[in-house]
C-alpha cells in the first residue's frame, strides 16, 4: 500500500481497561513515546495505552492491530507528539512519514481467566511451594536492585512483614522504597508493586494499601509506568503474568516453568520483577492468613 493512502489494520484485541473509552470514544489524544515494538498514546484525559502488534500480548492497556507487514517498526512510522484521531472507522494515526487507519470492525476485549483464590484447605500445600516459586524466580534473573547476589531487596522482606502484622502505614511506606526503583520505561521497582498489588486485589483483600501506594505513586514515577500500575492496583496484568499466577496456585496448569518462561519475555526484566512481586504478595497474604509465608527469610524480623 503506497504512503499516499497510508496503511489500514483492524483492531485485533483491546485491553479491558480500554473497553469503557472505546464505547465513550475516547481514544482519540496524541503519541507520547515510541518504541520499535509499541507506540503508547495518552489521551486528553491522561489515560494511557499501547498500540502494538498481536506478537506483543495482551494485557489490560494494550491495543493490538493486525495486519501489519512484517518488520513493522513504529519508530520509522510515527513521533512522539503526532495526533491519534477520531474517525469513523476507527482511529488515525497521522505521522510526519506515514498514516495508519485502525478500524474496530471486530475485534476481542481481552480480560484475564481468573483462578479461583486458595481454599482455606489449600492455603498450607500454596505455602509449602513457595520457596519453590521464588527460587525460580531470582534463577530467572530479576533486577539486580530487586534481588541480587546478596538476596532481596531488604524492602522487600519488611513489605511483607508490615502487609502480614496488619501494619498498613507500615506497609504503604516501605512500598514507598520501590515505586520508581530502578531505570527504564517501568522500573523494576514498579514491575514488582503491580505484582503484589495485583495478587491482593484478586484475593479481595482491604484496597486500602493499594490506594496509599498508588497515591505515593502519583508524581513519584513515569508517566508511562503510572497508567501500568493503575490497573495493576485493580487486578489486570499482562495476560503472561495471570498465566504465571494461575501456574503459581494450581501446580503443572500449565507448568510453572513454561509460564515463568513466557513471562520473562516481557522487557529487559519487567516480567521477572512483574513474577516477584506475584510471590511476594502470595507470601503476604499466606502470612496475613496465619499460614506463614513459606521462606524463613522473607519476612524481616
Amino acid at each position: 500500500m503506497s504512503q499516499t493512502s497510508g496503511w489500514h489494520a483492524h483492531c485485533w484485541s483491546l485491553g479491558c481497561w480500554l473497553e469503557d473509552a472505546w464505547r465513550r470514544g475516547s481514544l482519540a489524544g496524541r503519541v507520547l513515546a515510541v518504541f520499535s515494538r509499541s507506540a503508547y498514546v495518552e489521551t486528553p484525559a491522561g489515560d494511557l495505552y499501547c498500540l502494538g502488534r498481536p506478537e506483543l500480548g495482551e494485557g489490560p492497556l494494550q491495543l493490538l492491530v493486525a495486519p501489519l507487514p512484517d518488520g513493522w517498526n513504529w519508530e520509522l512510522v510515527f513521533r512522539p507528539g503526532e495526533q491519534v484521531q477520531a474517525v469513523r472507522a476507527g482511529l488515525r494515526l497521522e505521522g510526519a512519514a506515514d498514516r495508519l487507519t485502525v478500524e474496530f470492525d471486530a475485534f476481542r476485549v481481552w480480560s484475564p481467566r481468573w483462578v479461583r483464590p486458595p481454599s482455606p484447605a489449600a492455603w498450607p500445600e500454596l505455602v509449602r511451594r513457595l520457596p519453590g516459586i521464588r527460587a525460580a524466580v531470582t534463577a530467572g534473573g530479576p533486577a539486580p536492585v530487586l534481588a541480587g547476589a546478596g538476596g532481596l531487596h531488604p524492602v522487600i522482606p519488611r513489605l511483607i512483614d508490615r502487609y502480614a502484622t496488619a501494619d498498613l502505614p507500615g506497609a504503604v511506606e516501605a512500598a514507598t522504597g520501590l515505586i520508581g526503583l530502578g531505570p527504564g520505561l517501568t522500573p523494576a521497582g514498579d514491575d514488582f508493586l503491580a505484582g503484589f498489588m495485583a495478587v491482593l486485589h484478586w484475593l479481595g483483600s482491604d484496597p486500602a494499601f493499594s490506594r496509599g501506594v498508588m497515591a505515593r505513586a502519583a508524581g513519584a514515577t513515569g508517566r508511562i509506568s503510572l497508567g501500568h500500575l493503575k490497573p495493576a492496583a485493580a487486578g489486570l496484568l499482562s495476560a503472561r503474568a495471570h498465566r504465571f499466577l494461575q501456574a503459581s496456585v494450581v501446580p503443572g496448569r500449565p507448568p510453572l516453568e513454561e509460564a515463568l518462561s513466557d513471562l520473562a519475555r516481557v522487557g529487559h526484566t519487567s516480567g521477572l520483577d512483574t513474577a516477584l512481586g506475584i510471590w511476594a504478595g502470595l507470601a503476604a497474604a499466606a502470612a496475613a492468613r496465619g499460614y506463614g509465608s513459606g521462606d524463613s527469610d522473607a519476612v524481616a524480623p
